[in-house]
């Protein structure tokens, strides 16, 4: 989630100075338990004061256990299973109904894929030409050594979708990745394996806490 965040706010120059909102990229996240990983992005790029991170959780601050959207950089931020490509497929709609040349990023995990709605919104993206629209996948174990499994490609591509597979940790086959979607002309979706192995222990031990050095 950090290279993501990071590679759409720095080397796409997702927050453009003083450009209206209404004309630039969204983002969507579809994952609303990983405000600890995405306030220090947002701190990187800028968005967000340095000792927001410090100030997580406390009591009427910026940087809640959940995000919302008052938060710079943040659009959209849903937390139930699917959700942000449902959103984004709209956002996507409406700015493509609009004339404007801006594109909706989602960022969501392999979780999300088992939702029937998901692939519902997948042809419905592809019906409608959303060519403005990326979908950022990123693996949490479904198939084979925390990759994406054959069949989940193959309904992509069955359904319209430009697919490009990306290494996790890899910030030059992202940006390469962000950059051959923005030609296709048509709904697009980048999958990110993650090879990181973290243990059960590790992860309920580091849940919600303050995202130390």
């Amino acid at each position: 989630i950090v290279d993501i965040i990071i590679t759409l706010h720095l080397f796409r120059g997702y927050e453009v100075g003083n450009r209206r909102p209404s004309l630039r990229d969204k983002l969507v996240v579809s994952r609303k338990c990983i405000t600890p990983t995405l306030y220090a992005a947002l701190v990187v790029t800028g968005l967000v004061p340095s000792d927001g991170v410090w100030s997580f959780r406390d009591f009427e601050e910026l940087t809640q256990k959940y995000s919302e959207v008052s938060i710079p950089g943040i659009d959209v931020i849903s937390q139930s299973l699917g959700h942000g490509l449902l959103i984004g497929c709209g956002m996507a709609l409406a700015l493509k109904r609009d004339g404007i040349p801006a594109k909706v990023y989602v960022i969501g995990g392999s979780e999300d894929l088992v939702e029937g709605y998901v692939w519902e919104a997948v042809l419905v993206a592809s019906r409608l030409g959303l060519g403005n629209l990326v979908l950022i996948v990123v693996s949490r174990g479904l198939g084979s050594e925390g990759g994406f499994t054959g069949d989940f490609i193959l309904r992509w591509c069955i359904s319209g979708w430009h697919v490009v597979e990306v290494s996790s940790h890899n910030y030059t086959e992202l940006l390469r990745a962000l950059n051959e979607v923005d030609v296709v002309g048509r709904p697009s979706v980048i999958t990110i394996t993650n090879k990181d192995i973290i243990t059960k222990e590790y992860e309920l031990s580091s849940h919600h806490n303050i995202p130390y050095e």
